[in-house]
């Protein structure tokens, strides 16, 4: 058994033991550097910034996607229509023309099939599959506030989560600012919907939260999967460059079952 190296609240290793730990809430995250070589990172960064170029995000303007994501999704029964009909598509959008050498979030699934023996399971909803992955594209200025990734939602409820896995695989990184900051702070869902920022904006104030509790700044390329249940933050871009991620979900329901991919 590989020893758990907990250095500042993460693991530097992804096996059976660390996604353990994580799920236990006895480490924040797990990071894996290095994870892109330099051309297929070049190469990824082309097609990213052509692609979100041309996208548009309903919750801020602080950053652009490609895909529609589960949070746009349970906005309206339209957005979650859309969510599923361009599932597919954006799934063979990613995973063969934006990283022709094949999705980087595809091979921590495989890195995750390896160290958890029930294995991986994409999720559906009345026979139709999730979108497993997304990108967000970061800006100068942008910024996300503290918000949790809740499991008990109108299109999550079915699958029965006790726990979001956050997943990014970080592309490119700012000179300044844009690390993911964490509170050591939990809230119920329904304790979350109680102190989320009213007016138009989501999330939760970070005045109420005070300072953030650890901030991990990546360095691209490199794989941070983290414990989305904390209250989680992306740190305004500041600098030179943008802050781009492939990312999504690996969810936990219990030790005998599959974990849920979704994004």
């Amino acid at each position: 058994m590989n020893k758990i190296q907990d250095i500042d609240g993460y693991a530097n290793v992804l096996n059976r033991d660390t996604l353990t730990a994580l799920i236990e809430n006895r480490i924040t995250a797990i990071r894996i550097p290095n994870y892109m070589t330099e051309l297929e990172r070049g190469l990824a960064l082309q097609n990213i910034r052509y692609y979100t170029e041309q996208s548009t995000y309903l919750w801020s303007k602080d950053f652009s996607v490609i895909g529609t994501s589960i949070g746009e999704a349970h906005e309206s029964q339209e957005k979650e229509d859309e969510y599923f009909d361009n599932a597919p598509k954006t799934t063979r959008l990613l995973q063969s023309v934006v990283f022709p050498f094949g999705s980087p979030m595809a091979r921590v699934a495989k890195l995750i099939l390896d160290a958890w023996e029930p294995g991986i399971k994409i999720a559906s909803k009345d026979g139709r599959q999730f979108l497993p992955e997304i990108v967000r594209h970061f800006r100068r200025g942008g910024q996300a506030n503290p918000h949790i990734d809740q499991t008990n939602t109108p299109l999550l409820g079915h699958i029965g989560l006790k726990k979001r896995l956050g997943c990014n695989v970080y592309i490119d990184m700012p000179t300044e600012g844009g690390s993911i900051q964490f509170w050591n702070r939990r809230f119920s869902d329904q304790e979350y919907e109680a102190v989320k920022t009213k007016g138009g904006n989501y999330g939760v104030d970070r005045a109420f939260l005070g300072e953030p509790s650890l901030n991990i700044r990546p360095r691209a390329p490199e794989v941070v999967l983290f414990d989305a249940s904390l209250p989680h933050a992306v740190e305004e871009i500041r600098g030179e460059g943008d802050r781009i991620v492939n990312g999504g979900f690996f969810a936990f329901t219990d030790h005998d079952s599959p974990l849920v991919q979704f994004s």
